[in-house]
C-alpha cells in the first residue's frame, strides 16, 4: 500500500505560536470502497489581543451544517469576532448554491473579514477542511496565511476535490514543526484508521500541550452515510 503524507508547515514572519487545533484526515480507497476518516482535537485555547494565552476549555471543533462537516485550524476567529470562520462556514454552507459556489463565496468573505481586522494575535494561519457528505467524496481544503506585508491571502494549493486518491492519503493540518512519520510506521498505524487519527493528534498534543489536546472527536464519512467513531466534545 502506497501512502502519501501531506504535512502542512506554514512559517509566517514574526509568528512564534503554533496553530491551535490539530486536524488529521485519512483518505482511503480500498476495493472500491472509499471513505474519509477525520478527527479534531477538543482543546479550545483562549488568546488575548496580544497573543497571550489566558485560559482553555473543551469544545467541539467539528461543525455541521446540513450535509457539510467542517473544521478550522489556526486562527478561527479574531479577538473582537469581526472575523469568525465557524460563523461564516455555517452561514455560507446553509445556502442553496452548489458546493463550488459556496466555497467561492466563503473564500471571499473570509479574506474580506481577515483583512478588515486590525489587530491579529498569532497564529497567522487559517486552514479550513470541509466534507460534503451528500455528494461524497467532494471535499475542500483551504489554506490562508498572512504575507510579509500583513495581508491575508489564499495559498495556491487550496481547492476542491471530487475523488479519493487510489493511494491512502494522510493530511495533517495545523502543524508547524512536526516530523512526518515514516511510511513503515504509517503502514502499521493505518491498520486502524481511527486509531491512527487519534495517535497523530495525540502526538501534536504532546508537542503543543497548551494549544492542542483531548478530547478528540472522530467521524467517518462514506457514500453510504456518516458514522461518529468517537464524539469527544461533540456530544450533540
Amino acid at each position: 500500500m502506497r501512502i502519501l503524507l501531506a504535512i502542512t508547515s506554514l512559517f509566517v514572519v514574526l509568528v512564534s505560536h503554533c496553530s491551535a487545533t490539530a486536524i488529521v484526515a485519512i483518505f482511503q480507497n480500498t476495493a472500491g470502497q472509499s471513505r474519509i476518516v477525520f478527527g479534531v482535537d477538543g482543546l479550545q485555547t483562549l488568546v488575548n489581543g496580544e497573543g497571550k494565552l489566558f485560559g482553555s476549555h473543551s469544545q467541539c471543533k467539528i461543525g455541521r451544517t446540513d450535509s457539510y462537516f467542517y473544521a478550522v485550524a489556526g486562527a478561527a476567529y479574531s479577538p473582537d469576532r469581526s472575523y469568525d470562520a465557524y460563523r461564516e462556514l455555517q452561514t455560507t454552507l446553509s445556502g442553496k448554491d452548489s458546493f463550488d459556489k459556496k466555497v467561492q463565496l466563503l473564500e471571499a468573505v473570509l479574506l474580506k473579514e481577515m483583512n478588515s481586522t486590525a489587530d491579529w494575535p498569532p497564529p497567522a494561519i487559517v486552514q479550513v477542511f470541509i466534507v460534503n457528505s451528500a455528494e461524497f467524496p467532494n471535499y475542500y481544503i483551504g489554506y490562508f496565511a498572512r504575507d510579509a506585508w500583513g495581508q491575508w491571502r489564499m495559498l495556491p494549493r487550496s481547492g476542491m476535490r471530487d475523488s479519493i486518491p487510489m493511494d491512502t492519503r494522510v493530511v495533517v493540518l495545523g502543524v508547524r514543526d512536526s516530523t512526518p512519520p515514516s511510511n513503515d510506521r504509517l503502514n502499521n498505524l493505518l491498520k486502524d484508521a481511527a486509531a491512527a487519527v487519534k495517535q497523530l493528534i495525540r502526538e501534536q498534543a504532546a508537542q503543543h500541550p497548551t494549544t492542542v489536546g483531548e478530547p478528540i472527536s472522530i467521524v467517518e464519512i462514506k457514500k453510504s452515510g456518516v458514522h461518529w467513531i468517537e464524539r469527544g466534545a461533540c456530544e450533540q
